[in-house]
């Protein structure tokens, strides 16, 4: 089984080397040093994809929530990323995020506010954002949360 480590250096392998995109890493359950150090393990030239801005690794609680707690989502992290997209001369953001925060944190009510924003947000847009659940944190929601969360998403695939 794939774990979420091995999601970001496969697919970053192909959107930073052959699709040309710009990759921002969110993870909750794999610290950011350790995600980065697999992925230079990993990923021959890695350091120059971080230092040209196209990998971008940040705690999803930095990402998804303010200094004060506050629930901001990704969507102005991911515009700010597509103005780079841009000036870097990419062809597109790819987001894969960890969303067991959302379960740890007791914030279902944000994580369903995501899901939904992120699907109106960004549907012409050129980004993909990979929603990553383990199993175990997805069981915890009702069939009503599960059902709005796979509405909002154009593919689910389990691992």
């Amino acid at each position: 089984m794939l774990d979420f480590r091995q999601i970001c250096v496969e697919y970053s392998k192909i959107a930073l080397q052959s699709i040309n995109e710009i990759v921002l890493l969110l993870p909750y359950y794999e610290s950011v040093v350790d995600v980065w150090e697999n992925l230079k393990n990993n990923i021959i030239g890695i350091e120059k994809y971080k230092k040209e801005g196209s990998l971008i690794l940040v705690e999803s609680t930095k990402g998804y929530f303010s200094l004060k707690n506050d629930f901001v989502g990704i969507i102005i992290m991911t515009k700010m990323l597509l103005e780079r997209k841009n000036k870097l001369g990419k062809s597109g953001v790819t987001t894969i995020s960890d969303m067991g925060l959302f379960f740890h944190n007791k914030r279902i009510s944000d994580l369903i506010k995501h899901e939904i924003a992120v699907l109106s947000s960004i549907r012409n847009m050129r980004t993909r954002i990979f929603c990553n659940y383990r199993i175990s944190d997805f069981e915890l929601l009702s069939a009503e949360q599960k059902q709005q969360i796979l509405n909002s998403h154009t593919k689910t695939i389990q691992i």
